[in-house]
C-alpha cells in the first residue's frame, strides 16, 4: 500500500546529489544516495541488445533469482552474495539507502520517556492497538479499491493491462521546490521498493493463465536527470501450455511487449509490439498529433534497421489515442490462504 511512482524518488535523489540538502544528508546516506542515481543503466548503454537486457535483470525484478544462484567458481563462497551480480541492481541498492536511513533514524531519534494516563484515563494496550489496526488493515484491504483513471501516470502497472505512459521526473521537480528531508527521502525509498516489490508480485505465474508476464518499470539515467519506461513483457504459451508457462517451441509460441514513456520533447507514447517466429509489428498510439507525425517520419529508419536485424514486417503504424484497455483486470493471487 505505501508504494510510488519511481519518478518521485529520483527527482528527490536529484535534489539531494545535485543541489545538496537541507538539512545536509549524513554521509553514508548521502553516499548510498548517489550510488542509486549514478548506477542507473544510461542511454547509451540500453541501446545495445547487451545492455538492454543487462538493464532489464538490474530492474530489480529478478534479484532473488541472482542471490539463489550458486556462486560462480571465481566467487568466494564467503564473501557477500554475487556482488558483481547485485551491484546495479536496483532492488538491492534500495535495500542498502533504506537499510542507511532506517540506521539514522534509529540513532538520531530523541529518547522519550514513557507516559503515564492522567488518573479516569483509558489506556489502550499495545496489544489491542495492534489489533485494532490489523483488523483496520484487513478491512481496507477487503473493500474495493476506487478505479484509478485510464489517464493517471502514478497509478501502477497492472496485470492483463496495458502500460501507461509514467509520471515524469521533470513534472515531480515542479510540484517540489525544496530538496527533501532526511524522513521524507525514506518514505520515498520505501515506496520506490514496495512499488518494485508490487510489480515482483504481479508478474508471478498465475494459475490457469498460461504464458508469463512480466510487469517492468525500467529507469535510465540522462545526465542528472531519469526517465522512466513502463514494459509489459508476455511469452505466450504454444497450444500444449509449455513446461511451467514456458513457450512452446516452434510457431506456436510468440513474444509481445507494451512499451509506455514520457520523454522530453517528445510527450507519452504507448507502443505495442509483436513477434511471432520472425515477423514483427509495431504499432505506435499518442494523443498529441505533433508527436505522431515525428513517429510517423522516422518510420521508414526504424524499418530498416529491422530488416536489417533479419526480421519480416508485418505492420508499422501509428495510431492517435490510447491502447485499448481490457474490461476488467487480470486478478493477481498474492496470498494463497489454504494450508
Amino acid at each position: 500500500p505505501r508504494q510510488l511512482p519511481l519518478a518521485s524518488l529520483f527527482a528527490a535523489l536529484a535534489r539531494v546529489t545535485t543541489a545538496g540538502s537541507a538539512p545536509p544528508l549524513p554521509p553514508t546516506v548521502a553516499r548510498l544516495a548517489r550510488e542509486v542515481f549514478e548506477r542507473l543503466p544510461d542511454a547509451a548503454t540500453v541501446a545495445t541488445a547487451p545492455g538492454l537486457r543487462q538493464a532489464l535483470r538490474d530492474s530489480g525484478l529478478f534479484l532473488e533469482t541472482k542471490l539463489a544462484r550458486p556462486p560462480l567458481p571465481t566467487e568466494s563462497p564467503r564473501a557477500a552474495p554475487h556482488n558483481a551480480d547485485t551491484a546495479r541492481d536496483l532492488k538491492a541498492n534500495l535495500l542498502r539507502l533504506i537499510g542507511a536511513l532506517r540506521d539514522n533514524a534509529a540513532t538520531s531519534a530523541p529518547a522519550t520517556r514513557p507516559t503515564v494516563p492522567a488518573a479516569g484515563a483509558s489506556a489502550t494496550p499495545a496489544s489491542a492497538a495492534a489489533a485494532a489496526a490489523a483488523s483496520a488493515n484487513a478491512a481496507a484491504a477487503t473493500r474495493t479499491p476506487p478505479p484509478l483513471s485510464s489517464l493517471d501516470p502514478a497509478a501502477p502497472l497492472q496485470r492483463g493491462q496495458p502500460p501507461l505512459p509514467p509520471l515524469t521526473v521533470a513534472r515531480v521537480l515542479q510540484d517540489q521546490e525544496l530538496a527533501p528531508t532526511v524522513r521524507e527521502l525514506q518514505r520515498q525509498a520505501e515506496g520506490a521498493l514496495a512499488r518494485v516489490q508490487l510489480n515482483q508480485l504481479s508478474s508471478l505465474p498465475q494459475e490457469r493463465q498460461p504464458g508469463m508476464e512480466w510487469l517492468i518499470e525500467l529507469p535510465v539515467r540522462r545526465e542528472q536527470d531519469a526517465d522512466v519506461w513502463n514494459l509489459r513483457i508476455l511469452r505466450h504459451a504454444g497450444h500444449d501450455g509449455g513446461r511451467d508457462g514456458e513457450c512452446a517451441q516452434g510457431e506456436d509460441g510468440s513474444w509481445s511487449v507494451m512499451l509506455a514513456f514520457d520523454l522530453p520533447g517528445i510527450g507519452p507514447i504507448q507502443t505495442r509490439v509483436n513477434l511471432r517466429s520472425d515477423t514483427i509489428t509495431a504499432q505506435f498510439f499518442s494523443r498529441t498529433t505533433g508527436t505522431l507525425a515525428l513517429v510517423q517520419e522516422h518510420l521508414p529508419l526504424l524499418e530498416a534497421r529491422l530488416r536489417q536485424a533479419g526480421l519480416r514486417i508485418d505492420e508499422l503504424s501509428c495510431h492517435h489515442g490510447q491502447i485499448q484497455t481490457a474490461a476488467a483486470p487480470q486478478r493477481t493471487r498474492l496470498l494463497d490462504e489454504r494450508a
